[in-house]
Formats: structure tokens, sequence, C-alpha cells
């Protein structure tokens, strides 16, 4: 009797150390998801905040371009040369911190809107210089428009 209480108690104290085994086990698991999980999430939060600071900056520009179309010419140029600065800066940002394929292939398509958003502006820029009111009105509302909303796309 006392051999059969014995293999049961002994039994019994395997499985509670197994137990704590793997208890043990899955939570120092656990705990490096969630560090893992932690990275992750501060990366992809820096990105986000890059890409609101990117469609900022194109405000800002768009702000620039209608300075510039009032009349405000050289003030506008320096607000869009402040707002080309601060897209370059939030690019830089994104893509120093870009972890998938997939999100420098998108960086690079922004990459290519991005210079032919910036040679629409200089455009506009050399055109208000003119007395070409009719002119800079439309191309702004044609061409400008058009590439910032490339942009915005993604």
């Amino acid at each position: 009797m006392k051999s059969l209480h014995r293999k049961i108690e002994v039994s019994y104290l395997v499985l509670v150390g197994i137990t704590v085994a793997i208890s043990t086990f899955s939570a120092y698991h656990f705990s490096k998801l969630g560090n893992s999980t932690q990275h992750l999430l501060q990366e992809n939060y820096k990105s986000v905040q890059a890409a609101e600071g990117m469609v900022k900056s194109l405000a800002r520009q768009e702000n620039a371009q209608l300075l510039m179309l009032s009349g405000r010419v050289d003030e506008g140029w320096d607000a869009l040369v402040d707002g080309r600065s601060q897209f370059y800066d939030s690019y830089e940002i994104a893509y120093d911190g870009r972890m998938l394929s997939t999100e420098s292939a998108l960086l690079d398509s922004i990459t290519v809107s991005w210079e032919q958003y910036r040679l629409a502006s200089d455009s506009l820029y050399q055109l208000v210089q003119t007395d070409r009111y009719d002119l800079q009105y439309e191309y702004r509302e044609g061409v400008l428009k058009w590439t910032t909303e490339e942009l915005r796309h993604y």
C-alpha cells in the first residue's frame, strides 16, 4: 500500500515539475515575443509619423504655391523650399525605418512622384515671374493638382 502511495506521490511531483517547467518556458518566450512586438510597433509608428510629416509638408507647399500665385513670390518660394526640406526629412525617416521589401518599392514610387512634383513646382515658380496669370492658375489646377494627388495616393 505504501508503495502505491509513494508511486502516486512521485508521479504527482513529476507532473507538478513538468507544469512549472512548461510555465516558465512559456513565460520567457511570451516575454521575448512581447519585446519583439513592441519593437515592431515602435518602428511602424515612426513610419506612420514620417508619412504624416510628408503629407503635412505637401499641404505647406500647396499653401506656398498659393502665396506665389497671390503675388508674394519670394515669400511663397521660401515657404516652398522649407516645405521641401520637411518632406525630405520625413522621407529619410521613412526610408531608414523600412522593414519590408514592399516598403522599399513604395518609397521608390514616392521618389519618382516627388521628383515630378518638385519639377512642376519649379515650373510654377518660373511661371509666376511672368505676367501670364491665366497660365499660372491653369498650370496649378492642372499639372500641380494632379502631381499632388499622385503623391497623396501613396
